[in-house]
């Protein structure tokens, strides 16, 4: 969790002991040393290995500082607080316990790769035979860490240097002197003090050290970790106060799955919640109360991103479908943890967990610890990449799946998707299903439009029919106009026209769909209905009784559809062979005639 609490990097650079003098390590006290040992171990193998005190002080099983590499090789620190050495009358004793420690670390599973003897004292070379004769073809490598060897090792960790070599009061002193004094110099003057008081600061604790930046009037400073463990090592504590009733269930909500939880993001509590902010910390400038401060909480990812994979499952156990993720955080909170993962790099979904432990520590039960979190931008998608989406969020449907989720190709937990599509989504995702089979079939390539009305969602649903073959009825083919000379027309020819009707089948020139900014010329097509009757053969009938030679035009619509079925003479030669129609079929779009169900 953080409170102006992040991490950073830790610069590179080095003490130069020959003018700052050696570290005096048989002058820090047993418990002073084997901390340092410990900091300076982890800085050490920072990114390389995963080190840890196996009891957070050492001593354990003859293992003071354990380091696994990547590769799996251990190396097992053994510190030894032996101020004079182990010669002399202490040479029987302290070589006995010597020899025990290592003795004990050969029985570990799996053995060591390199056993390595900490001491505060510069050894003397019969000392160093003894340990070097401890080894044997089959054992692990041994390693002696002298103060020799500390010095070098602390040359590249000055903030450590520092804390332990110099009188950190009379140098914060000194120092405060300076920033009052008038500044005279280029602006590298300023950058150095500024520098001079982050670094005294940082030395001032061997696990944290300090940053600052400076914004108008506002000064932000916060701690980051010297190295992976710190916050294992050397916790830093913060107590907060909050005050809320149930109409702030708004401000709450986040706040609570943050702390609970370590949901993803940034929370901002406003001041009127908070009675007060209260951080405890071994560092000296890290003790403080705060009433009424804005508070920011951040859970960090305890995780690199990895892969994932989510798995669809319906009630007979089948795996019905299967999605590629990205995990990208995974964080712990007061009451369990959460998972938040990228999806088709448009969808986020974040699922909490609450865990009940016994006694012992071990997990009892692990339980969905609220609504799963779901949030998606499909704009900017292709219709194809659309489909895919929104297929997904339907999948993730209340109650349609049960959903097993794997990270790095094992089992990690499984939970039903308690998502609520709404009818806007699925009418999305007919228009994205429809225009990624037109483009594929018209070799054409464009994003989804984001603004349509009804008329265009069924433009795009006929046109996708006649490419595959389909009659389907088209609201652009209501009518048909024919122009006609009444003079040549014969009375009772019209008279069965307009009783009867007529089979219609003509060409329609000029046949495209337009979608947004895009034109999709569809050549080929024809209207065609089995009955169609005269609109105005009252008119009609009037004009060829006069035997008018004036031009007319008769409006013909279908009797048994709504609207003329079009169709493309490339895909259905024979108009007149067994016709498959097509329906429209879009939520929230009832077609006339359509048959039920």
């Amino acid at each position: 969790m953080r409170c102006g609490l992040y991490a950073r990097r830790q610069s590179g650079c080095e003490v130069d002991m020959t003018t700052t003098g050696a570290v005096d390590w048989t002058g820090l006290g047993e418990v002073d040393f084997s901390r340092i040992v410990q900091v300076m171990v982890k800085r050490r193998w920072a990114g390389i290995a995963d080190v840890h005190a196996p009891d957070g002080r050492g001593g354990d099983a003859g293992i003071d500082v354990l380091a696994v590499d990547r590769g799996g090789r251990r190396r097992v620190y053994q510190i030894k607080f032996f101020t004079d050495g182990f010669s002399g009358d202490r040479k029987s004793t302290r070589q006995k316990q010597i020899r025990k420690s290592f003795r004990t670390a050969l029985e570990l599973d799996p053995p060591p790769y390199e056993w390595i003897l900490v001491v505060p004292k510069t050894l003397t070379p019969g000392e160093r035979k003894f340990v070097i004769g401890l080894a044997d073809d089959d054992g692990p490598k041994i390693t002696i860490m002298d103060a020799d060897d500390l010095d070098v090792m602390i040359a590249s960790m000055p903030d450590v240097y520092n804390y332990l070599v110099r009188d950190r009061l009379e140098d914060l002193m000194s120092k405060y002197g300076l920033e009052t004094s008038a500044l005279l110099g280029a602006p590298e003057d300023l950058t150095n003090r500024m520098t001079n008081l982050r670094d005294a600061a940082s030395a001032l604790n061997p696990n944290w050290g300090v940053s600052m930046s400076i914004r108008e009037n506002a000064i932000s400073y916060g701690l980051y970790p010297k190295h992976p463990a710190a916050a294992v090592d050397d916790p830093i504590r913060l107590e907060l106060g909050f005050k809320f009733q149930a109409a702030d269930d708004a401000a709450f909500g986040p706040l609570r799955r943050s702390i609970s939880f370590g949901a993803r993001g940034q929370v901002l509590v406003p001041g009127k919640y908070v009675t007060h902010a209260e951080v405890r910390s071994s560092h000296p400038l890290f003790n403080t109360s705060v009433a009424n401060p804005e508070v920011i909480l951040e859970a960090h990812s305890r995780t690199e991103p990895c892969e994932a994979e989510f798995r669809f499952i319906d009630a007979a156990g089948t795996v019905v479908a299967s999605q590629d993720a990205t995990l990208e955080h995974a964080a712990n909170g007061a009451e369990g943890g959460s998972m938040a993962f990228e999806v088709l790099d448009c969808i986020e979904v974040e699922v909490d967990f609450a865990v009940t432990l016994d006694d012992d520590g071990a997990m009892i039960s692990c339980e969905p610890g609220g609504p799963m979190q779901l949030r998606y931008g499909l704009t900017g998608l292709y219709p194809d990449e659309a489909v895919r989406c929104i297929k997904f969020l339907e999948r993730l449907n209340e109650g349609a799946y049960r959903c097993a989720v794997h990270i790095d190709g094992q089992h990690a937990f499984t939970f039903t998707g308690d998502y609520e599509i709404d009818d806007e989504l699925l009418q999305l995702l007919t228009v994205a299903d429809d225009l990624a089979a037109i483009q594929e079939n018209l070799d054409r390539r464009f994003k989804m439009p984001w603004d349509y009305s009804t008329r265009d969602r069924i433009d795009i649903r006929v046109a996708r029919a006649i490419l595959e073959g389909y009659f389907i009825e088209s609201p652009g083919a209501a009518n048909f106009n024919a122009e006609v000379i009444p003079g040549q027309i014969d009375t009772a020819d019209l008279d069965r026209l307009i009783a009867d009707g007529h089979p219609v089948n003509v060409p329609v020139s000029d046949y495209s769909l337009r979608v947004g900014d895009h034109t999709l010329p569809i050549p080929n097509v024809r209207a065609t209905t089995a009955r169609a009757k005269l609109v105005n053969g009252a008119e009609l009938r009037e004009a060829v009784e006069a035997r008018s030679a004036e031009p007319f035009h008769a409006v013909m619509r279908p009797v048994e559809h709504r609207y003329f079925l079009v169709y493309k003479t490339d895909r259905i030669p024979d108009a007149e062979a067994d016709r498959l129609q097509a329906w429209w079929t879009l939520p929230g779009v009832t077609q006339p005639g359509a048959p039920l169900g």
